[in-house]
């Protein structure tokens, strides 16, 4: 039963932040990207699609990459502000987190060129049929933000929540009383219903890292395809400290009464290891028009995970008591959906312009568990895994990505200016749990030599989002939440180098 005692308690206390479940946030957190796959790309946002014409195609739009003239090597880094501004009953809190990693590293080999014998001319000439590989290092999902929360609640506690779910805890700290008689199934009662202050502060960090291999070959001048195959792997990190303290003295009578102060540490950490893969095509209409279209398979991601909380009570009179759950650990795989990715690029007295977008359905997400670990579950743990997966299907809906951006050339100057703009829609059905992400790009190159070219970027993204603190809207009266206006900004500074 191992498994269904961590599924419960993760959904009890709510330690997913943009749904009831855990699972949900799960869901949400895997399948949309919020990193950048170059500093170029960073720029273009979603529009980078349809140029896809350097390195980074690898991961967007692996066809291309035959675009590259010979071979390029390429390489970012990424300085990131995010900030967070939370409402919880009528109180704001800030909070900034900062953090420097490389975004991306890859490299394009050399083009090989096939060549076919004329029969007629007796000698050998260069076909249109053109390879390319590459290999690329980068970061898909970043995991890092911090939120603090606090205020003054008269309408429930937490103590009272847990009690109506009747958690063990609350009666071993002398918080609630089991007032059940005779055969009567467990009823745990609490005085300490309302009226008490909460603090929460919760910590994030860890990253989705990506390998690929990949390839794109030239059918013939027009029409291009590629493949990619891509290993993820990475790990998440979530802790939370959460206080409940009768700062007032309201909660004064001894006997599960008389509480001064409640605190509570949870901590979750995930091991993730995944593949995945994009098969893509590209038509080179004319000198001045690409089309790309792209299908992105779904992730398989393996998650470990291990799971503790902590709770401390100390009362007026300066008694102490603490209990703590130990090391949980939970394995399970997660499975995103497709998505579908398509743009068009153009060209046009120096100015480059795309218009790209991308859909998948985030609610064909599910979990699993692993065959080879089936027999460790009994019946009712498989049905639960169910009703997370039916919890999806409810939850979650169509998502799309739309971007429009620009690149143009300067006359008479080594120097690209870039711009754009990309929007992706809550993959809920209720917005009001995770509304649209706005991100705005923009950015330059810099034309050193005509082999090396200097990027730079600035990227500002914002988002608005509902996280829980305790309990589900099924019981409105026990349930507890807090608004979080979060954006972030980035800068990027990187370089490409083509050999000739």
């Amino acid at each position: 039963m191992k498994v269904k005692i961590i599924f419960t308690l993760t959904l009890l206390f709510s330690i997913s932040f943009f749904a009831e479940s855990q699972f949900v946030g799960d869901a949400v957190r895997f399948i949309s990207p919020n990193a950048f796959s170059s500093v170029r790309a960073a720029a273009l946002g979603e529009s980078y699609f349809g140029f896809s014409d350097d390195g980074s195609a690898l991961v967007t739009n692996p066809a291309g990459i035959t675009l590259v003239p010979l071979a390029e090597f390429g390489m970012g880094m990424n300085l990131t502000s995010h900030k967070t501004n939370t409402n919880f009953l009528g109180n704001t809190k800030k909070e900034t987190s900062n953090e420097f990693y490389f975004t991306n590293v890859n490299f394009i080999f050399p083009t090989y060129n096939h060549y076919d014998y004329n029969h007629d001319t007796k000698d050998w000439e260069e076909s249109n049929l053109k390879f390319k590989f590459g290999l690329d290092y980068h970061i898909s999902n970043d995991f890092v933000v911090n939120t603090t929360y606090g205020g003054f609640n008269p309408y429930n506690t937490f103590i009272a929540q847990q009690a109506r779910a009747r958690q063990d805890w609350v009666l071993e700290l002398f918080l609630a009383k089991d007032t059940a008689t005779g055969n009567n199934r467990s009823s745990y009662y609490t005085e300490i219903q309302n009226n008490i202050y909460q603090d929460g502060f919760v910590y994030e960090s860890g990253g989705l890292h990506n390998l690929s291999f990949g390839f794109g070959v030239d059918i013939d001048k027009i029409f291009a395809l590629g493949a990619t195959f891509t290993m993820k792997f990475g790990s998440y990190e979530y802790s939370r400290r959460y206080f409940e303290t009768d700062r007032d003295d309201l909660h004064n009578i001894w006997d599960v009464n008389d509480i001064d102060t409640l605190i509570v540490r949870e901590k979750l950490t995930r091991d993730l290891f995944g593949i995945s893969g994009i098969l893509g095509f590209q038509a080179r209409l004319s000198q001045y028009c690409r089309l790309g279209l792209a299908i992105k398979f779904p992730t398989l991601l393996g998650t470990t995970e291990r799971f503790a909380m902590n709770y401390n009570v100390t009362y007026d009179n300066g008694d102490k008591y603490n209990d703590q759950t130990g090391n949980l650990q939970n394995n399970y795989d997660l499975v995103t959906p497709f998505e579908f990715s398509a743009g068009v690029s153009g060209n046009a007295f120096g100015l480059s312009y795309s218009v790209s977008g991308s859909l998948l359905n985030a609610s064909s997400s599910y979990f699993s568990i692993r065959k080879k670990e089936i027999d460790n579950y009994d019946f009712a743990d498989l049905l639960y895994i169910d009703e997370l997966n039916e919890i999806i299907d409810e939850q979650l809906k169509l998502q799309y990505t739309l971007g429009f951006g620009l690149e143009y050339k300067i006359p008479n100057a080594p120097l690209y200016l870039r711009g754009s703009y990309t929007v992706r829609t809550s993959p809920y059905k209720n917005n009001s749990i995770n509304s649209s992400n706005n991100i705005i790009g923009a950015g330059l190159g810099l034309l050193i030599t005509n082999n090396l070219i200097f990027d730079a970027a600035f990227v500002y993204s914002a988002q608005d989002y509902r996280r829980v603190n305790y309990g589900d809207e099924t019981i409105p009266n026990l349930f507890s939440f807090y608004n979080v206006n979060y954006n972030s900004t980035s800068f990027l500074l990187g370089f490409r180098y083509r050999f000739n």
